[in-house]
């Protein structure tokens, strides 16, 4: 399961052709990383929405949550909850709730679990 407002782009390397993989949540470059990665967060601090980046290390194929919580711990919205293979992903997140509310402005935490790997950043939502 995924969540979020996102668009699928991929920049095919020489020869590659189809899909991205990314089911269509979220974008997937097919770059091949050699370690986990959470990338800061851009725009931070924001109004209307943010992107979220990760990657996942060549030869791996894990599973993968990435989630936005509030300062008290409570999950907020879960933006990727799914198997993903390597690459470059993007996610967006527009500031809403799994219910589709804003919650407000205020300091979250987005994290992200990609098998043995795991990182809590902060982002900050403005009016």
């Amino acid at each position: 399961m995924s969540r979020g407002t996102a668009t699928t782009r991929h920049r095919p390397a020489p020869g590659d052709v189809g899909s991205d993989g990314s089911g269509g949540h979220g974008s997937r470059n097919k770059s091949l990383s050699l370690e986990f990665a959470l990338w800061p967060t851009a725009p931070n601090p924001f109004t209307v929405g943010t992107m979220i980046r990760y990657a996942i290390p060549k030869g791996q194929e894990v599973a993968v949550f990435v989630g936005i919580y509030d300062v008290r711990g409570t999950l907020i919205t879960t933006l990727v909850h799914e198997p993903r293979a390597a690459g470059d992903y993007s996610i967006a997140w527009d500031g809403r709730n799994d219910s589709g509310i804003r919650p407000g402005p205020g300091v979250y935490l987005t994290k992200l679990r990609a098998g043995p790997f795991e990182r809590i950043q902060k982002v900050v939502m403005l009016n």
